[in-house]
């Protein structure tokens, strides 16, 4: 599905055993979306299930996003642009990802906020098992609340979140069990200016 309208709205749907270069599953160019079940998608460069290119400035309410795979980055999602993305309730299972953000992967230089989701047995084979954080934007800001990380790996830095990035990250009320790197089992912060 490639989707640049105001509105994308597709509850009570499964997008599952979809290929493409970027957004194997979903591919998001801009506006909101309500998506419920995205699993098994392949992408052979960037986003397995659902790629986010720009513009959002809404809540993207993704549901299950399993067991995607992406050759690059962000087997689950990928995001990119400018804007505000928030997340509530999402659960990030067993995506896999080779390069980076095995759950997540954000080169935006906006705002992402995550509120009551959980990551688990997602693997990057880079780094951020769960969330890879990557922009140059001092700017821009993370927020992880009541959240979870569980059994996330990462090849190299971060088993569930890894920073490469300016800006501030802010995280409260969330769990770290299980998740594995060579260097920060459960996070790897580098470049981050401030850390609440």
């Amino acid at each position: 599905i490639r989707s640049r309208a105001d509105t994308l709205n597709l509850p009570n749907t499964l997008i599952a055993d979809n290929s493409a270069r970027n957004g194997g599953g979903v591919y998001i160019g801009r506006g909101s979306a309500n998506l419920d079940t995205t699993s098994f998608n392949q992408a052979t460069g960037n986003g397995g299930g659902v790629y986010i290119a720009d513009g959002i400035t809404d809540t993207v309410a993704l549901g299950f996003v399993s067991f995607n795979q992406a050759n690059g980055n962000g087997a689950g999602l990928w995001l990119g642009g400018t804007g505000t993305l928030a997340l509530s309730e999402v659960d990030f299972d067993s995506n896999d990802a080779d390069g980076y953000g095995g759950g997540v992967f954000s080169s935006s230089s906006g705002t992402m906020l995550i509120e009551d989701s959980a990551f688990s047995d997602n693997y990057a084979g880079s780094n951020g098992g769960g969330i890879r954080w990557n922009t140059s934007s001092s700017s821009n800001s993370l927020t992880i609340s009541g959240s979870s990380f569980d059994d996330n790996t990462a090849g190299t830095y971060g088993g569930a979140i890894a920073t490469n990035t300016g800006g501030t990250f802010t995280l409260t009320g969330t769990t770290f069990t299980d998740n594995t790197a060579q260097y920060g089992g459960a996070v790897s912060l580098y470049g981050v200016d401030t850390v609440y």
